[in-house]
């Protein structure tokens, strides 16, 4: 009985912490800014699928928060939202729509593939004991049939000291490839997996790319280039290959090498570099384009390369006007063959532009503000900065 009595205490003292909790966020919330995206011209539900994340700044006190066409969460709603059940975007929808399935498995968008047949997830169970080796938990969900099927497939050539990560799943010529990278001691192996669900088979295991560490103390690892939409078909890979070593001055030398993989074909090549690109800018991956994004002062420069051409495209340019009240930096997005631009917040107009291009016409589809729909509640010496901008 004691027992018994001890739970319903600490059971009561948890949710009147988590209501004293939610009270004070929603006292200390009201007053602050509420800030949206708001149509200026062109398609409006291109804006519905953007989220901002960012942070506002107010005296010696910053909130994070996230800001959508239907207003601002602050991070102590976002704290509850993630507390009750709340769920990256993609995962959320994914739950909504096949809740049994989704069941115990792990918010990583890159374990998971879905086309209008299969919603299909893969995770790689890491060696804990001598009695249990390396597997791949696999469960495909049939649409159409409205059934599931999942089975484990043990993962060969693995030592003890491996850690496998999943990096991608996909489905081609109706076998499952399962991308991973194995770390080791000895440095990163990037593995392409061939998987038959009717047998369940392992079919082939192939080595993409290996980044193996010297004696010299130089730090090698493999990253696959994620591409926009990373639960979706997408026929070509790219890795970055990466280098860090110690040069006799002491400094950091940092080298970069991509190399694009072709699922149906298993051809690969190295994509160069262009002859004026004199460092590695961030990367962009949507569909057949790789976008380097080289992000200046001034603005940023977008150069594709057409994966399935081999060539570099003519770089695209954004450049963000000079103004002295703004603060932030550029973010640039990427999906569907379309460019989202959301420019640094000025605070003299408690407002950021924000654009939708289309990248193939340059022809501007959206144009937009991200605002403060009280701006007399925004301070001369308050400021809201962005992090990241996802679209959905």
């Amino acid at each position: 009985m004691k027992k018994y009595w001890k739970i319903a205490v600490i059971t009561a003292m948890t949710v009147s912490a988590i209501g004293t909790f939610y009270l004070s966020s929603a006292v200390s919330a009201k007053d602050l800014p509420e800030f949206v995206i708001q149509k200026q011209e062109g398609d409006a539900r291109l804006a519905d699928s953007i989220v901002i994340e960012g942070s506002y700044s107010q005296r010696l006190i910053s909130r994070e928060l996230e800001i959508t066409t239907r207003g601002t969460t602050y991070e102590d709603e976002v704290f509850l939202m993630h507390l009750f059940g709340g769920h990256v975007p993609k995962i959320g929808e994914f739950i909504q729509e096949h809740r049994d399935f989704m069941r115990g498995k792990s918010e990583a968008l890159r374990s998971f593939y879905e086309d209008q047949h299969y919603l299909i997830y893969v995770n790689a169970i890491n060696k804990t004991s001598a009695q249990h080796g390396y597997k791949f938990f696999i469960d495909v969900l049939d649409k159409e049939q409205g059934r599931s099927r999942s089975f484990e497939l043990p993962i060969p050539n693995q030592a003890a000291n491996h850690t496998i990560i999943v990096e991608d799943v996909q489905w081609v010529n109706g076998q499952l490839k399962v991308v991973t990278v194995t770390y080791s001691g000895k440095g990163a192996v990037a593995h392409i997996y061939t998987v038959s669900i009717s047998g369940p088979q392992l079919l082939s295991d192939e080595t993409v790319i290996s980044a193996l560490q010297n004696s010299g103390g130089d730090h090698s690892y493999i990253s696959l280039v994620e591409e926009c939409s990373p639960t979706k078909r997408h026929d070509i890979l790219v890795f970055d290959k990466v280098n860090r070593k110690t040069t006799a001055e002491d400094k950091m030398q940092v080298d970069h090498t991509l190399i694009a993989y072709d699922l149906a074909t298993k051809e690969k090549y190295q994509v160069p570099m262009p002859e004026k690109a004199d460092h590695l800018p961030n990367m962009l991956f949507d569909d057949r384009f790789l976008y380097l994004n080289d992000i200046k002062d001034q603005g940023t420069k977008l150069i594709p390369f057409d994966l399935k051409s081999r060539k570099w495209q003519d770089a695209m340019e954004i450049r963000v006007p000079n103004e002295k009240n703004s603060v932030g930096r550029l973010m640039v997005s990427i999906k569907d063959g379309k460019v989202y631009t959301l420019y640094p917040f000025n605070v003299e107009a408690s407002s950021a532009r924000l654009t939708v291009t289309d990248i193939k016409s340059k022809s501007i589809l959206f144009q937009g503000k991200v605002e403060a729909k009280q701006p007399s509640s925004v301070k001369n010496k308050d400021r809201l900065y962005f992090y990241q901008m996802t679209i959905q």
